[in-house]
This record gives C-alpha cells, structure tokens and sequence, in this order.
C-alpha cells in the first residue's frame, strides 16, 4: 500500500470520467473491487495524506465533490468527511 498509489487513483478520478462514475455509482465492496482491479493499493489515511494536498476545487472535481458544512466531501469516500 502506498501514498504514491493513493495519488494515482486521484489522478485517475479526475481524468477518466468513465472510471470515476463506476466508482461513485457502485456500493462500498464494489468500488473497492474496482480499485483493486485498477491495480490501485493504499489505505484510508493514505487516500486521506494525498487528498490533504488538493485544493477545493480540485477535489469538487473528484467524482462529484460537494460542500458539506464548509468542507468540501467527496461522496464516494465516507472517510473524507
């Protein structure tokens, strides 16, 4: 697992769009098949550590990002609230 796979999942997420709708239309175990099958490992706190460095509307890029009390969210990723 890894910080550098982390920011390559980002990266995908904001370049393939068709990537990144799979990921945000299916349920917790499916995005977390698709990911692997993308060849992507990392933790939570590594996904977390790589978004840290994004900006607002870099992340509202992300599949659908939104604000939520001020802080933007990524639905998809419970754990970036």
């Amino acid at each position: 697992m890894s910080l550098d796979s982390a920011q390559a999942f980002i990266k995908k997420l904001q370049t393939d769009k068709e990537f990144s709708d799979r990921i945000q239309d299916g349920i917790d175990k499916e995005r977390k098949n698709i990911i692997a099958k993308a060849g992507f490992d990392f933790t939570n706190e590594e996904l977390k550590q790589a978004t840290q460095v994004l900006s607002d509307e870099e992340l509202r890029s992300i599949s659908g990002g939104t604000e939520r009390g001020g802080k933007v969210t990524w639905p998809g990723c419970p754990w970036l609230v």
